[in-house]
Parts: structure tokens; sequence; C-alpha cells
């Protein structure tokens, strides 16, 4: 916050092209599920639970780690054998990135996780001044924002990227584990995001 950079609870993961989604959701929503499984089918995560954007709309890469739970593990068929436990959390594991993507990636999309009240893996567009909520409601820390007296300058910066990014709420059943549903509809309303961003950097 102190270098200029738009501070998130989110997770970050690189997509084709130069993009990446920004999964926000509150705490239990499935932010770093989802993030361990787009790793799995072969997706960088850039960062986990914190996601810092630069004054250039740059995504600074985090702390190379997931922080998953053992049943997560379990269920994305994650080899535990050489990870290590997280500190201060025996049923959470220490899951290692690697970082493999070259050049610098803009937010391309958020997705908003959340708990729907049907059976099956629901989705719609967040627009207007619902968008703007959603992204200030995620903001890391809250109270440092208003610590360090840069409260216009985030809310000009939350403005700017709710109208140039697309915002999608993803919201699954409060039973079962719909993982890979909610992986595939990620990756089905990225493609046609990606086609706008390659058009516009042509």
């Amino acid at each position: 916050m102190q270098r200029g950079n738009l501070v998130l609870h989110a997770n970050a993961i690189a997509m084709p092209g130069n993009g990446a989604i920004i999964c926000l959701g509150r705490s239990g929503a499935g932010k770093s599920t989802t993030a361990g499984a787009l790793m799995q089918r072969g997706y960088e995560v850039l960062g986990d639970d914190v996601c810092a954007i630069d004054s250039g709309n740059n995504i600074r890469r985090g702390v190379p780690r997931l922080k998953l739970w053992d049943d997560t593990v379990r269920r994305l068929a994650l080899d535990a054998s050489g990870l290590e436990r997280f500190a201060g959390a025996h049923d959470k594991w220490n899951v290692p990135l690697a970082g493999k993507v070259s050049g610098a990636r803009r937010p391309a999309m958020f997705v908003l996780l959340d708990f729907g009240e049907g059976t099956t893996v629901e989705t719609r567009t967040i627009s207007g001044g619902e968008k703007f909520v959603a992204l200030r409601n995620n903001v890391y820390r809250h109270e440092l924002v208003a610590a360090l007296d840069i409260e216009a300058y985030y809310l000009e910066r939350l403005a700017r990227i709710a109208s140039s990014t697309p915002m999608y709420r993803i919201a699954r059943p409060r039973s079962g584990f719909t993982i890979d549903q909610v992986v595939d509809t990620i990756i089905d309303l990225y493609e046609p995001v990606a086609m706008k961003t390659q058009e516009g950097a042509g």
C-alpha cells in the first residue's frame, strides 16, 4: 500500500495472453481451492490470499505458496508427501508455487466466489455500483487504508478498475465438491475476455 499498490484480499491466476483472473470472496468461499484446481490444470497462480496491483495496472507476484486445507489437498489429488504444514495450523498445507510466466499480467476478469441456494453452479454478471462495492468489500486490511490516509486514492483506483474489468459472480452449492464445474465455468467465461484483450493489444 505504501508503494501505491491497490491491494485486494484475493487470488490471481495467469491466463492465456497477458491477462489474469482475480478471485474474490469472503473467507471460506473457495478462493484457494479454485486457485489450486486451476493450477492442477496447468495455469500459474501469481499469488494467494493477497493480490497487489501496481499503479501501472500490473499484478505483482505474491508469496510463492498456496494455503490449502487437508480436505482440499485430498480432493485435488495433490501429493502431500513432499509438503509442509503451514506454520501455526495443523490442518493446512503449504503448497509451493512455481514461477514460469514471464512478462507483466494485468487484471482481465474478476470472479466473485460465493455460495448459492441451488444444487448447481450458478453464474451472473456483476456490473455498475454492485461491482464497485464488491471490490471495495475485498480491499485487504481496510483499516490500513484509513491509517495511511489513502482513501481517496483507493476510491479512484477502484472506480477505474471497476469500469474497465468485467466481473462475474459464481455461486456453488453449499454441499458437495463442485470445483471442476467452477473451474470449467471460469475458463468458459474467460475465453471471450481473452479475445477482447488480444484485440485491444493488436
